[in-house]
């Protein structure tokens, strides 16, 4: 039986694409580290903010007014943070603004997402919050 060459083709082309994806796996690293907040899906930054990934379940930073702390589970690119609470002191208002939308944002990620230095976290909504590592003191 004769195979006509279009056939062929079409054919190698599939066997190409199967392998290319077959290699084109990702890998998802668990977040662990500190991070500076770099943009957010808002007005430009009011303050620095960041957070520290401990490795064992806990996060804890600063929200640009005051330090929180909270929980998070990693399951794959999958994010849970919760339990978050923070210190209750007063900044001037679009710095609280940035911070209650931060800690909103944060409490709300459901996926991760860390290409070298870079870190973005999206919340099931698809906002995202995006990060850099921070450089040590």
């Amino acid at each position: 039986m004769k195979v006509n060459s279009a056939f062929k083709g079409l054919l190698a082309a599939l066997g190409v694409v199967t392998i290319v994806s077959a290699c084109a796996t990702t890998t998802v690293e668990p977040v662990t580290g500190e991070w500076q907040l770099q943009q957010v899906e808002a007005p430009p930054l009011a303050a620095v903010v960041w957070l520290s990934w401990s490795g064992d379940g806990k996060v804890n930073g600063f929200a640009g007014c005051n330090r929180f702390g909270g929980n998070y589970q990693q399951e794959g690119a999958a994010l849970t943070v919760s339990e978050l609470r923070s210190t209750r002191k007063a900044c001037a208002e679009d710095v609280m603004q940035q911070e209650m939308r931060f800690l909103n944002l944060l409490g709300n990620a459901a996926t991760t997402e860390q290409t070298g230095d870079r870190l973005t976290l999206k919340t099931g909504e698809g906002e995202t919050l995006q990060f850099s590592r921070r450089a040590k003191p």
